[in-house]
């Protein structure tokens, strides 16, 4: 029988899963990689968490300053491919929509009753990735507007499972699949030595059932949906 290695914990307010088939003679440390896999996501929490009060993005947020703030070179990097695809997309993606997230309670606040428009308009003036300003040396970022908030649930999940892919690779593992929410990315074939295989969700709050599968080779994907959490 084809033997698998499964590592699981919390992490980003969801759960992370993470298989490795033994198809291949390679010894590693299980119990050092969880404690690796663990205190790598908890570092990126302390960065990108806004459910963290002292996190880095938190800090930002919560200043009311249009000066320079100083962020690693990690975070920086991932906020360089957030406002890329935000140029790329004329807006569409917008990691400044927090504002807007926190008014209909998808946010750290609770729901509101329905806003008004002069409310959602007020708060529309708080958004606008143009806002945001990048610096490379010393890595820093600022925003020209003290209300601007950012939010990286858009990005920071996909990022994790990315760095834990880093991270597995840097073990020499060459098969495996990291799952964190719904994201998720696969490399090589699993315990069978066949593509890996991930079912797509029917969107239906009522029933949980599969919409369509698909198999992946070396590939990332991610889904998302309304149906189950909505306003």
């Amino acid at each position: 029988m084809p033997q698998e290695i499964r590592l699981h914990g919390k992490t980003m307010g969801t759960q992370y899963h993470i298989n490795i088939p033994l198809i291949a003679n390679h010894h590693f440390d299980q119990k050092k990689l969880k404690h690796d896999i663990d205190r790598r996501l908890q570092a990126i929490n302390q960065e990108m968490s806004t459910y963290i009060p002292d996190s880095t993005i938190s800090q930002f947020n919560q200043s009311h300053t249009t000066d320079w703030f100083p962020v690693s070179d990690a975070f920086l990097k991932l906020i360089t491919t957030a406002q890329t695809i935000s140029k790329k997309s004329r807006g569409a993606f917008d990691i400044t929509v927090m504002p807007l997230v926190n008014l209909w309670g998808f946010g750290t606040t609770k729901k509101h009753p329905f806003p008004t428009q002069a409310i959602i308009n007020a708060q529309r003036k708080k958004v606008g990735y143009q806002h945001l300003h990048l610096q490379a040396q010393p890595p820093a970022i600022r925003k020209d507007n003290p209300d601007v908030m950012i939010d990286l649930s858009a990005i920071a999940k996909g990022y994790a499972v990315d760095e834990l892919a880093k991270l597995l690779q840097q073990q020499g593992l060459q098969h495996f699949l990291v799952e964190i929410g719904g994201e998720i990315r696969v490399q090589g074939t699993n315990k069978h030595q066949k593509p890996w295989k991930i079912a797509i969700e029917k969107p239906n709050a009522l029933a949980r059932k599969v919409q369509q599968g698909l198999k992946l080779d070396d590939i990332a994907v991610a889904t998302s949906g309304d149906y189950r959490n909505y306003y």
